[in-house]
């Protein structure tokens, strides 16, 4: 196991906390965020070894998913400003963080044996959003709820997030500001700034403050970005600029959201349910792929690796993927923006922003044997993160831009506070509705009438056997 020690603790942060110890007076200094008080036992632990449990390198040798909680890279504002959360914390709380890595990166359950033969082994674990519902629907954890310090109303813990995992009022899943790659596998909205100007495209950030920021401008903008750059009349991949580009797993899954609409919803018992065919739902889906469909649009699929387009080449005018995308979007020799995806409706009432099933979800083991101390530990750790962390990482992914203009910076904040979650994606044991997105993309009709004519009972019958395991 590794250990985040004392050492790692900045002397500015120990001239102004090792004085003394109540958490009310151990808070960070002011800074522009609105100040909220965090409310920590009046006591320490002793040296406590809180153990986590998470997972190595991702898909790509920009994530590892330790680093949500463990940085050891003081070169990057994000692995400084994670160092100072966790300096933070253990020398409030005095304890010690410490983590094991599971056997892999991806949909992993390493710690139920452990769980299952009684033993304390881990105080938190973070696995792959789907691994973390196999941990729930098994009855191996811990209810937030019964966490007396975690305070799930406060804005460091995501809201959606609270709402989306409950089942009977049992919540065994949570995430929020304990962890920045919640925030950078949100989905968002790319734009090449420099074909907006030479096509006299007005940039969309303003039609996102105020709540016009449609699918329908949208497509509309991006049908005007469209070119046959070689001249033999066909729009094709590797040749030509397409307005708009994503990939099967991505916009797939989004229109869903940003129609309005969920896979799953609750009913006044917090019980799920699946509405079916959702006719808002189904006609942004019409819409998406008619867009898709022409020769506006471009869909990149995994069995077909040889048909892309390259938003580094301007292949596109818009494109889409995760808000951590900027990462390697750093070396683009043009301006771009990030907007939120686009709403199929107008209003005010804000943009659903997916976070991906990839991106690990946060759990508390059922054989903690004191879940006031965890519950103080996990609680300094999301609010550090709030004070410390969240505006580091904004900053950070901003760096990749080119030219940063004044809205990007508000556009990551409104993605940040419009993340979004759906049951139906991350209850691995419903599928096929938590693949409902990639399937519509593969069908020829693109038709969730169709879909749901031949797995409807199916789904139900799964939704049934899953609150079997949240009822007393």
């Amino acid at each position: 196991m590794k250990i985040i020690s004392f050492l790692l603790v900045f002397v500015a942060v120990i001239s102004v906390f090792a004085a003394c110890r109540k958490p009310e007076e151990n808070n960070p200094p002011p800074d522009t965020k609105k100040v909220y008080d965090v409310s920590l036992p009046d006591k320490t632990y002793g040296g406590y070894e809180f153990r986590v449990l998470c997972r190595p390198e991702g898909g790509t040798a920009t994530t590892v998913w330790k680093d949500d909680l463990f940085a050891e890279d003081t070169e990057t504002r994000v692995g400084s400003a994670v160092i100072k959360r966790n300096a933070w914390v253990t020398d409030t709380l005095d304890v010690k963080l410490t983590y094991t890595l599971s056997s892999n990166s991806n949909m992993e359950t390493d710690a139920i044996p452990s769980i299952m033969s009684g033993l304390d082994d881990y105080d938190l674990i973070m696995p792959h959003g789907r691994s973390a519902t196999t941990y729930a629907d098994s009855g191996y954890l811990t209810d937030w709820n019964d966490l007396p310090w975690v305070d799930l109303d406060k804005p460091w813990w995501d809201q959606d997030a609270k709402d989306t995992f409950s089942i009977n009022h049992k919540l065994y899943i949570m995430n929020g500001d304990i962890s920045w790659m919640s925030v950078g596998y949100t989905f968002a909205m790319y734009f090449n700034k420099d074909l907006m100007d030479d096509l006299g495209i007005e940039y969309p950030y303003g039609l996102v403050d105020s709540g016009e920021w449609t699918f329908e401008k949208f497509a509309a903008m991006a049908r005007q970005g469209t070119r046959d750059l070689d001249g033999d009349g066909n729009i094709v991949a590797g040749s030509d600029r397409f307005g708009y580009s994503t990939h099967e797993h991505g916009a797939s899954f989004q229109v869903m959201f940003s129609s309005g609409s969920r896979l799953i919803l609750k009913d006044g018992d917090d019980l799920p349910y699946c509405p079916g065919v959702n006719t808002l739902a189904e006609s942004s889906y019409e819409k998406f792929y008619a867009l898709i469909d022409s020769q506006d649009g471009f869909m990149y699929f995994n069995t077909k690796p040889q048909f892309s387009v390259s938003s580094k080449n301007q292949e596109c005018l818009f494109w889409d993927t995760y808000v951590n995308g900027l990462q390697e979007m750093g070396d683009y020799d043009y301006e771009y923006g990030i907007v939120p995806w686009p709403n199929f409706q107008e209003g005010t009432d804000g943009y659903s922003c997916h976070v991906s099933v990839y991106v690990h979800e946060f759990v508390v083991p059922n054989t903690i044997n004191d879940a006031d101390k965890i519950s103080a530990i996990i609680e300094a750790l999301c609010y550090g993160g709030y004070r410390y962390v969240i505006d580091e990482y904004y900053e950070q992914t901003l760096q990749f831009q080119k030219t940063r203009d004044d809205e990007s910076i508000n556009m990551i904040k409104l993605i940040r506070d419009s993340r979004a979650y759906d049951l139906g994606f991350f209850e691995i044991s419903l599928e096929p509705l938590s693949s409902l997105g990639n399937t519509l993309a593969n069908l020829s009709t693109h038709n969730m009438t169709t879909f749901f004519n031949k797995y409807e009972g199916q789904i139900n019958q799964k939704i049934d056997k899953l609150i079997g395991f949240y009822i007393d």
